[in-house]
């Protein structure tokens, strides 16, 4: 079995979600939908964001092989939630 981490980002402009390559860090992201580029110096920080939960999740998986600890896997996400008193008006 392999274990592979795998990135998308979603677009506010469109809406939309794409997967990233995490084997290769490009020079400029791009929405492949409506074409609007990520600001350049965010780049290395989504890589090194992936890369840190890939490394926690492999810890997690060397831990329960050599220590019998149990298993844990890290996602993130992030989503907009509202509070009842921001409803009213």
């Amino acid at each position: 079995m392999a274990i592979f981490t795998r990135a998308s980002l979603t677009c506010s402009q469109c809406g939309k979600s794409f997967p990233l390559n995490l084997n290769v860090k490009p020079q400029a992201i791009r929405c492949p939908f409506c074409q609007k580029e990520m600001a350049s110096d965010m780049i290395e920080d989504v890589y090194t964001a992936a890369g840190y939960v890939s490394d926690i999740n492999y810890r997690f998986r060397k831990y329960l092989n050599e220590r019998d600890e149990p298993e844990f896997r890290l996602s993130v996400w992030e989503e907009e939630i509202h509070y009842p008193y921001e409803d009213t008006e």
